[in-house]
């Protein structure tokens, strides 16, 4: 489908309608048209009256009245640009591209936490394309529009909105997914023949089990039990001196423990606590010592690798992927993240710090073996994605995925996350909008021509 940036205009009429010029018409081959048309924003769709104007310019004006019907304001669409495209019958304003998102609000402000930067790269780069983009929470959703968030004069303004051609799933917490109101929503989604993704958040146990089962990607994968009765820890206990703890649904390098084997004992690592290690004579005391938080949710043991250090400190990488269409994925960005002092994640949220990949890789190895490392990344990554998707269900565009190396330089996967924190990416030049926010958008516009646009 053929789309031209356009000024839009607005007129008064009693009825809705659409008024065109010849020259703009020209321009998706037509020199004619019939007297009715629909006039599509969004998924919403209206009737209206098709007026031609003999003029070469290119002229679009829409009549309030067909706003109106159609669930636009009218101080968003008028004196401003968007993609226009015209088909036998019907008009596309858009395409609309949505955020469903945890929203924050009060009177008329809103907080996006670390989202907020990068949600003004999303509207921002929309604009720029011609697209309208909003964001909107599950109680924002209604029958026939959403109570929206748009970027207007700088500022988020709430206001009445068609249903968006495209959604990206970026709500926070697990919990959400599994509320009654997500299932009515997706439900919406499905009727409305609206595609939307990140699907749902992934856990660590399942994709384990993806990827143990590919034998490509098996030797990337520590050695992993999920931990299902005290027979399971003893096992970990009596085979590793050295293995994790992990919540299966944990994200952020949160509540994870670590236990290692010493002449003294055992050391308990803990990452929901400030205090020093602590020591224990016995396995057994220290599972009585964990059992109370073990017993909340489910977790998993996994052997820790002897990763990398750089000046002393653990390190790993984010590499961030995007998908192009229906096969391809790419590597959008490449973060290092160090570890801060005393801890055994390198997680931004737990202290660590972000670098650029390709100086440290040539500090660490020297250029070419710094490049062949980073190119062995982006390989390893991308079949990490594809193989997400062989195994889920629904639709992914973002993937942040977390690798390492060991001290023999052998890479190791550590995570897959579908909902990959925002402020981990380092955004060397503080460019105006990130590559993966670009990404985003245009793969959501890509999902939009599944229902016609």
């Amino acid at each position: 489908m053929k789309w031209i940036k356009t000024d839009i205009f607005l007129h008064e009429d009693t009825s809705p309608s659409v008024k065109i010029s010849s020259g703009l018409l020209n321009q998706f081959g037509q020199s004619s048209h019939s007297r009715w048309s629909f006039l599509s924003i969004g998924r919403n769709s209206v009737k209206v009256r098709f007026v031609i104007i003999d003029d070469k310019n290119f002229f679009l004006s829409i009549s309030i009245k067909a706003l109106e019907d159609a669930f636009v304001p009218d101080w968003l669409m008028g004196g401003q640009s968007w993609s226009v495209s015209i088909e036998a019958e019907r008009i596309w304003i858009g395409p609309i591209f949505a955020l469903l998102t945890d929203i924050r609000s009060a009177k008329e402000n809103i907080s996006l936490g670390n989202m907020d930067d990068y949600c003004k790269e999303l509207a921002a780069y929309c604009e720029e394309k011609g697209y309208l983009f909003y964001l909107f929470s599950l109680k924002d959703w209604t029958d026939n529009h959403v109570s929206g968030w748009v970027r207007h004069k700088e500022k988020w303004v709430k206001t009445y909105l068609p249903f968006p051609n495209a959604v990206h799933n970026r709500l926070h917490q697990r919990r959400t997914e599994l509320d009654v109101r997500f299932a009515a929503f997706a439900e919406d989604l499905h009727q409305l023949e609206i595609p939307y993704f990140n699907h749902r958040f992934l856990n660590k146990w399942e994709v384990h089990q993806w990827l143990e089962a590919d034998p490509v990607l098996l030797p990337y994968v520590p050695a992993s039990r999920k931990l299902s009765s005290k027979r399971d820890y003893e096992m970990y206990a009596a085979s590793y001196a050295d293995f994790f703890v992990k919540p299966i649904y944990g994200s952020q390098g949160k509540k994870i423990f670590r236990i290692r084997e010493t002449d003294a004992g055992y050391l308990l690592d803990d990452t929901s606590s400030l205090d020093p290690a602590a020591l224990f004579k016995e396995t057994d005391e220290m599972f009585r010592h964990m059992y109370p938080r073990l017993t909340k949710e489910p977790y998993m043991l996994q052997e820790t690798i002897r990763i990398i250090t750089y000046h002393h400190k653990p390190m790993d990488f984010r590499i961030l992927c995007h998908k192009k269409n229906d096969h391809d994925w790419a590597v959008t960005s490449m973060t290092a993240r160090v570890s801060s002092e005393n801890t055994f994640v390198s997680n931004l949220y737990q202290g660590g710090a972000a670098f650029p990949v390709k100086k440290i890789l040539a500090e660490l190895y020297g250029e070419k073996k710094g490049r062949n490392i980073r190119n062995m990344l982006a390989e390893l990554s991308r079949e990490i994605c594809l193989a997400v998707e062989r195994n889920s269900n629904g639709y992914y565009g973002e993937l942040g995925i977390d690798l390492t190396l060991d001290q023999d330089e052998r890479l190791w996967l550590i995570e897959i996350n579908s909902k990959p924190s925002k402020s981990s990416e380092y955004v060397p030049g503080q460019m105006k909008v990130r590559p993966s926010a670009k990404a985003v958008v245009e793969y959501g516009i890509y999902l939009s021509k599944l229902n016609g646009v």
